[in-house]
């Protein structure tokens, strides 16, 4: 029993977090070679993802599901917010993750054996925060939300899972 993980991220390394944990997993997993790899990727940019899809599909060479994480966010009142800063935003956090899931959800159903998704979302989706001003990030989550009580509906006769995780 044991498994690997890709890393999509803007950064050339994983966070060190990351990697102490796979490390000190390498014995319980009795998995020869590398447990992990970091494809430096923007989420954002379509091209990009897909290239560190196909990168991650040969280290993995197949497997059962993905979490998304990707995100930003701009503490700012709502009317202080410019088009450019609301436009990435919502490109890394809600389309980002759209994408993400759709590349998963492809190879998946090409497994024909199901799995389970993962997206994280934020409490931001479920109730304001006094004292913050947080708009265009809460409609991003938002957005996360919905995509996932729906994609649960869409997937679930594929035997694909679709949750997501709210923290804050």
């Amino acid at each position: 029993m044991g498994g690997k993980a890709a890393v999509f991220d803007l950064f050339p390394e994983p966070p060190a977090e990351l990697t102490d944990l796979l490390d000190g997993a390498k014995d319980r997993l009795k998995f020869g070679g590398r447990l992990m790899m970091n494809a430096r990727t923007d989420v954002a940019d379509e091209k990009g993802l897909a290239h560190s899809f196909q990168e991650a599909l040969g280290f993995l060479g197949k497997f059962d599901g993905c979490v998304t994480a990707a995100g930003i966010n701009f503490d700012k009142p709502f009317l202080d917010h410019t088009w450019a800063e609301t436009e990435k935003l919502l490109a890394i956090n809600t389309l980002g993750t759209f994408f993400t899931v759709q590349h998963t959800v492809r190879h998946l159903r090409s497994q024909s054996r199901g799995g389970n998704i993962v997206l994280i979302g934020s409490v931001k989706a479920h109730c304001a925060a006094p004292g913050h001003h947080l708009s265009g990030y809460t409609a991003s989550k938002g957005a996360i939300r919905a995509l996932c009580m729906d994609l649960a509906v869409e997937l679930a006769p594929h035997n694909i899972r679709v949750n997501t995780i709210s923290p804050g």
